[in-house]
């Protein structure tokens, strides 16, 4: 079974994005988990699986590890598939809609079934889609695994920090994600998003977004990128590979504030600029 997890607090859009994927979702027979970030469900949204606050939160736990007003309350969401035995496991926005030329799911679960290279050595080869590895390529790291996660790719709106979205001057100019495979080499650093990426039951706890909001750590939006770099410092270790899957590439239209994403992430920049250093200092042992 598939799942895709989606945060919304947002219903009208929440709909739109539900109705643009439905011939999809049920051609891959996927199951929705929508987690309401709002009090109460509202009526009619009629998925698999739909969560508000009435069911994420006790008011017997004075600290949850789910957090209220952040995209990080999807982690409930991959939760509840993970206890539902999904074997896959997509985490998508409101924002993010079908492309022409890309199924998802699709691409998905072909790649989560196909081998990559585990190696510190990047193959341009393999970003022209070649199935051979380029000369030079150390016959060593020839050696292939599944990847445990995928990250998809974005057209139109690119995912910028607000920094950099403020200090364009006009309208960002719509993009087009490149159409192909890119395994991460071991030891590096990325930039992961939650709004398109997937990855395997087994992967689940890898993928916990961590506590945001500022009322509580003083910071937001930076959930799923530290959780990209914890799960990518733990799969080195592992020797999964993580793939960037450009066939799974959605239209992103950005539905947030720029000046508003400024003061959710303005706390957390000093951290972002360490973070991936003290990850490469940890040791890790055992499977």
């Amino acid at each position: 079974m598939i799942a895709v997890v989606i945060p919304s607090n947002r219903p009208d859009r929440f709909r739109e994005w539900l109705n643009a994927w439905e011939s999809i979702f049920k051609k891959h027979d996927v199951r929705v988990y929508l987690v309401e970030d709002a009090p109460v469900k509202t009526p009619g949204l009629n998925v698999w699986r739909h969560y508000c606050h009435e069911d994420i939160f006790s008011p017997y736990i004075l600290e949850s590890p789910f957090c209220k007003g952040s995209s990080a309350i999807r982690s409930y969401g991959f939760l509840a598939a993970y206890n539902d035995n999904c074997e896959i496991i997509i985490s998508m926005d409101d924002d993010c809609l079908p492309v022409s030329d890309c199924d998802p799911i699709n691409a998905y679960w072909y790649n989560f079934h196909s081998k990559h290279a585990v190696s510190e050595y990047f193959d341009i080869g393999h970003t022209f889609e070649m199935r051979e590895y380029m000369r030079g390529f150390p016959f060593r790291d020839r050696l292939v695994a599944e990847p445990l996660i995928q990250y998809g790719g974005w057209d139109n709106v690119p995912d910028l920090d607000a920094r950099t979205q403020l200090a364009y001057k006009g309208d960002i100019l719509p993009r087009k994600f490149l159409r192909t495979h890119i395994v991460l080499p071991l030891g590096c650093a990325f930039t992961g998003c939650g709004m398109n990426v997937a990855f395997k039951r087994e992967a689940t706890p890898l993928m916990y977004q961590p506590i945001m909001g500022l009322d509580r750590v003083g910071y937001d939006r930076w959930d799923d990128i530290w959780s990209g770099l914890i799960a990518k410092k733990i799969c080195d270790h592992l020797r999964y590979p993580i793939v960037i899957n450009g066939f799974a590439s959605v239209n992103h239209s950005r539905a947030s504030d720029p000046q508003v994403n400024l003061t959710k992430e303005q706390g957390g920049y000093g951290y972002k600029n360490e973070l991936w250093e003290r990850l490469r200092e940890i040791p890790l042992k055992g499977k």
